[in-house]
């Protein structure tokens, strides 16, 4: 008798395949969104204070190489003086093909962290729709705005994507017990620095992970997750889990020969050196109060809330008690203890360097909530149960169509709730009558805005062309950047460096002639007239 073939497979193939297609589909729609949030500093991007001086230590390679190991603030930045100079090179040094470039930098880099997020997530639960939740929570967020739109933040981003990679790796350590993974752990958070302070963190924080993962039993995804420290094998595991946190200290260990002096001794501390200026009680009561104030509320889209003092112990208090019942009954408690860690070590680092400052005055500082809104992310997910009639959520379970209903329905809700954060964030609503401008729409009821950013970002480059002019010039009569910097009177563009501490003159964006003559200052300045006079 002949033995007909099977033809169970395809089907199986196909639904599989069709899963992942749906996967795909939700995870581009949470990119779509948060990019959406971000459209107008997309559109219209401008350079604020610091991101000129950035911008100047990396126009060229050379300066890139020279400046290398100078902080920016508080922060040693090599890999984002490189990546500086990488925007130029694409630029092809035109300043305002430049600042185009630079309104997608942190936009993109959030998409990398949605994505490397997501993959975490949904490996660490074993299933896509957590992970696709994840993306979604931390993406499509106006919470931690600054950190995206403003240039000189945006390598916080980028640190945090860093952050990730070694997460991904310490998670693939865990898994597998093979040893390259802890090293390309080690690699990244000796890494994540290199871009931004806050990176400093990923050391600790991956140690943390591996510490609660090798800790935790765990079972199905409706089950509490069982945790003891007694799995721990001594010595191994522990000096496995601390591998990452050495990362941490070797780039300490490079980086504060280099530069410790300059931070040590910036100018927004005045009389007093970094370390003097670093309080951690000042920190630890401002780190309360933003849980309460910003990361409670912000996925709501609620921002600069500032809650009385007399109440604010008492929320927070609710808040603790909340979180820790959550993390009892979590599926995978070392999701939430990495989230919880990451909250607070986050906040107290940075408001600790901070306590020079009023609080109220930094309750619009949103750039501070990126790490801890990723913790927040992390908490949330690794404690949540999915309702058995949305379809199973155990390892290894596909995501089902109401599932991803449910996913369309949160990235959907999310962007009606960041949006008018996110627009907010780039006018000016005008309490009087003001002249006409462009720049100037009245909406329903009267009430007339400015879109305050819009208006920069023209005034920015028309001061964009006439350098660009003027460099033109240079090349043409063979006068070198140094000679023209000398000859010319410094230009004003809004929102620049010109002040102190910095006392730029805005023509370090100007590259100059490769085959400069000796001229006058005189006759420099009357053969760029044209130009600067534009």
């Amino acid at each position: 008798m002949a033995i007909l073939p099977s033809t169970t497979a395809p089907p199986v193939q196909s639904h599989a395949s069709f899963n992942r297609l749906c996967v795909v589909l939700l995870g581009l729609s949470a990119c779509i969104a948060s990019l959406a949030l971000y459209a107008l500093p997309i559109a219209r991007p401008i350079l604020v204070v610091d991101d000129f001086q950035i911008t100047f230590r990396s126009w060229t390679w050379l300066a890139a190489w020279e400046n290398l190991w100078v902080p920016a603030n508080e922060h040693a930045m090599p890999l984002g003086r490189i990546s500086t100079a990488v925007l130029v090179t694409l630029a092809q040094g035109r300043p305002t093909a430049y600042l185009a470039l630079c309104g997608w930098h942190g936009p993109l880099a959030l998409v990398l962290g949605m994505i490397l997020v997501g993959l975490f997530v949904g490996r660490e639960r074993g299933n896509a729709f957590f992970g696709l939740l994840a993306m979604a929570l931390f993406g499509v967020s106006t919470v931690y705005q600054q950190a995206v739109y403003w240039f000189s933040s945006s390598f916080s981003i980028l640190a945090l994507d860093t952050f990730l990679l070694a997460l991904l790796a310490a998670q693939s350590a865990v898994k597998t017990g093979r040893r390259w993974p802890l090293a390309l752990s080690f690699l990244g958070c000796a890494l994540a620095p290199g871009w931004f302070a806050i990176g400093i963190l990923a050391g600790p924080l991956c140690s943390l992970y591996f510490f609660a993962a090798l800790c935790e039993s765990r079972g199905s995804a409706d089950e509490r997750g069982a945790f003891s420290i007694s799995r721990l094998q001594f010595p191994w595991d522990y000096l496995k889990a601390v591998v990452p946190l050495f990362g941490s200290v070797a780039f300490l260990a490079v980086s504060l020969p280099l530069t410790a002096r300059t931070i040590m001794h910036l100018h927004h501390y005045g009389d007093e050196t970094a370390v003097e200026a670093f309080k951690p009680s000042i920190g630890l009561l401002y780190s309360c109060r933003a849980v309460v104030d910003h990361l409670a509320w912000g996925t709501i889209g609620v921002s600069e809330l500032i809650c009385p003092q007399p109440w604010v112990w008492a929320a927070f208090g609710v808040l603790m008690v909340v979180a820790s019942v959550w993390m009892w009954l979590a599926p995978r408690k070392s999701l939430v203890v990495l989230g919880a860690g990451a909250i607070g070590a986050s906040y107290l680092l940075v408001y600790s360097a901070r306590a020079e400052w009023q609080y109220e005055k930094m309750a619009w500082w949103s750039r501070y909530h990126l790490l801890p809104q990723l913790g927040l992310v992390f908490l949330i997910v690794g404690g949540l149960r999915v309702p058995r009639r949305l379809g199973p959520s155990e390892p290894g379970s596909r995501v089902t169509f109401r599932q991803c209903i449910l996913l369309c329905i949160v990235i959907g809700l999310l962007l009606l709730l960041q949006a008018p954060r996110g627009i907010l964030a780039h006018v000016r609503l005008l309490e009087e009558e003001d002249k006409a401008s462009d720049f100037i729409s009245t909406l329903p009821g009267g009430r007339r805005v400015s879109w305050r950013d819009a208006e920069i970002h023209a005034e920015q480059m028309r001061a964009f062309r006439r350098i660009e002019a003027v460099d033109a010039l240079c090349r043409e009569h063979h006068i070198s950047v140094e000679d023209a910097m000398r000859a010319l009177a410094p230009i004003s563009i809004p929102q620049d460096a010109a002040g102190d501490p910095q006392k730029e003159n805005n023509w370090q964006f100007l590259r100059g002639s490769d085959q400069p003559r000796e001229k006058s200052d005189e006759d420099i300045r009357g053969l760029l007239e044209p130009a600067v006079s534009d």
